[in-house]
């Protein structure tokens, strides 16, 4: 079973300037959410990958996020 699961999984690769969304913390922490809550927040642009799998991101205005 996990064989099968994981031959279909796609590995992302993310490049600086690419446009990316988030999962929103209000989904992360409640498990109770009404179903038209949004799971994903903004859009936001890769600054840097850090490591293969965590990138600081900017929002649109410029600001950094971690």
């Amino acid at each position: 079973m996990t064989k099968y699961y994981n031959s279909h999984i796609k590995v992302k690769d993310f490049q600086p300037a690419d446009l990316v969304m988030k999962t929103a913390d209000i989904a992360i922490h409640h498990s109770t959410l009404d179903k038209l809550t949004s799971t994903w927040e903004g859009t936001y642009i890769i600054n840097i990958e850090l490591n293969s799998c965590m990138y600081q991101v900017q929002i649109h205005n410029g600001r950094e996020l971690s």
